[in-house]
């Protein structure tokens, strides 16, 4: 069908060359190959029937010398070594025609175009030395494209990695083109190039399944990452797997720690709707995880009403960075609780405090659990710390506290405010903690400037024993702001240490509570 020449026809009946209805017993015309067989004395040798047998070539063009016919009638050529007075002839059969592309008698073969008397010669050849080849039935073809099918499934259900997949497919292919060529050898003609093509579009197909498959759960993972960290270290986790998971045997990193607790929930609870508390309480979550996200923070637990989120434990852009993305996110949140309360309080709901604190240092980073479940989560001394920081929010009835190490961080882009140093529980030596205020914006707020500059000089007084003045300082900056509390409360404190002043003041408020 692709008019390359692979098979010679030996026999031919007369109602074959001539057509018409079949006669009985209609004469047998021998091909030129078949008759010079038979002119030898062996018959036998020429196949049976007048089916085409696919015939061995001997090789391609030029196999067989074409010699000119007037080199025969040359004495010289003929006395010569060429031909050595016609020995040269003896015990071979010689095949006298013209030959030339001028005869236009040119056929193709697999082996490219061949003279058509050389294709003759292979066809005596092939009868002569018995090289004809066999073809693999129908039946058997069908048997060897889903054996090709079968196999490419098993390379695929033994090799899980698609990079070893892929060097399998290509190993097997190339086995099965080496053993093609060896059966070929031995007389046996076998598809080689449909069960290949069988074999490729099936292990194709299984590498294309199994990439949709793992390109649909990288999706899950990522929708279910994404509601815990941020997009872009989601990103950074599944597109360097390796060495992010290099890590999780646990690592030392600078982190910014953030917790949150709301006020009088857990009395809250004892009395409230228990459909309706859980429904306003996803509402908070809703409102609060979003700004994390949003500043790739992690979302690294819930506890209760309470929520833990850490930035830079899996990339870190530097620490300055990620205390911003913190306090961010802090100064986001009480503005978010602000507006839920306005729609709560709308509806009739009970509004909720919130407290914040927010801590700087390092921690360890690592995959802490048991065998059976285990979570990437931070712990050390700054995860303590903060948590004992956003407590102490209700000491000092402000909603947003952050240490002395993330305050070092952002002063100059947050309007913050001293509440002292503060020991908290657990630790033997008091911090300075500060409350965040605002950004700082331009132009720049000169009455808050005033009123932080003479409440700093009323808490050096503080700290330094000098109640009196302290007090003058802390009533003077309570009149420069409206709703402001922490001036009035250590107003307060200083008057009540003026009436019993400690012998062995240090300026440390020790907290008793956690």
């Amino acid at each position: 069908t692709d008019a390359v020449i692979r098979r010679a026809q030996y026999r031919l009946t007369q109602d074959e060359i001539f057509g018409g209805p079949p006669t009985e017993n209609p004469e047998v015309y021998l091909s030129l190959a078949a008759q010079a067989v038979r002119k030898i004395g062996r018959s036998d040798l020429v196949p049976e029937g007048t089916d085409a047998q696919r015939i061995r070539f001997a090789g391609g063009p030029n196999t067989f010398l074409a010699r000119s016919v007037c080199d025969i009638f040359d004495p010289k050529a003929w006395d010569s070594a060429k031909f050595n007075n016609g020995e040269f002839f003896r015990d071979k059969i010689v095949l006298v025609g013209p030959e030339g592309n001028f005869m236009k008698d040119i056929v193709l073969t697999p082996f490219g175009f061949m003279g058509g008397p050389e294709l003759h010669l292979n066809a005596l050849n092939a009868a002569l030395q018995q090289e004809f080849l066999r073809e693999t039935t129908p039946r058997q073809n069908w048997v060897t494209l889903a054996l090709a099918g079968a196999l490419a499934w098993a390379v695929c259900v033994l090799f899980a990695s698609p990079l070893l997949r892929a060097l399998a497919l290509a190993v097997v292919a190339i086995a099965w083109l080496g053993i093609v060529i060896v059966i070929f050898n031995h007389g046996l003609v076998v598809l080689s190039f449909v069960p290949l093509l069988a074999f490729a579009t099936s292990g194709g197909t299984c590498l294309t399944w199994d990439f949709f498959l793992e390109q649909r759960d990288k999706a899950r993972v990522r929708r279910t990452l994404e509601r815990y960290i941020s997009k872009d270290a989601v990103k950074d986790i599944l597109d360097n797997p390796t060495s992010y998971f290099q890590t999780l045997g646990g690592v030392r990193k600078p982190v910014a720690i953030l917790f949150t607790d709301l006020r009088g929930f857990t009395s809250l609870t004892e009395g409230a709707d228990s459909t309706a508390l859980v429904i306003q309480l996803n509402e908070y979550f809703s409102a609060m995880v979003d700004p994390i996200l949003e500043t790739r923070g992690a979302l690294d637990k819930y506890m209760g009403d309470a929520i833990m989120a850490v930035w830079g434990n899996i990339q870190s852009r530097g620490a300055q960075i990620e205390v911003r993305a913190a306090v961010e996110t802090g100064l986001s949140m009480r503005e978010r609780l602000v507006a839920l309360n306005e729609r709560w309080a709308a509806a009739g709901k009970t509004k909720l405090g919130m407290g914040i604190g927010i801590g700087f240092g390092e921690a360890i980073v690592g995959n802490i659990g048991s065998e059976h479940q285990m979570n990437l989560t931070v712990i050390g001394d700054v995860v303590n710390l903060t948590s004992r920081i956003e407590g102490t929010t209700k000491e000092f009835g402000v909603d947003f506290l952050i240490s002395e190490e993330a305050a070092a961080q952002v002063r100059d882009e947050f309007y913050l405010q001293s509440v002292g140093l503060v020991q908290v529980k657990g630790r033997a030596q008091g911090a300075e903690l500060f409350t965040v205020i605002k950004k700082r914006e331009e132009p720049a707020d000169a009455a808050l400037a005033e009123y932080l500059r003479v409440y700093a000089e009323g808490m050096e007084k503080y700290r330094a024993g000098d109640f009196a003045a302290a007090r003058e300082q802390f009533e003077s900056a309570h009149g420069m702001r409206e709703g402001e509390t922490l001036a009035e409360l250590f107003a307060q404190r200083c008057e009540d240490l003026e009436a019993e002043a400690p012998s062995d003041w240090t300026g440390i408020y020790v907290m008793k509570t956690k």
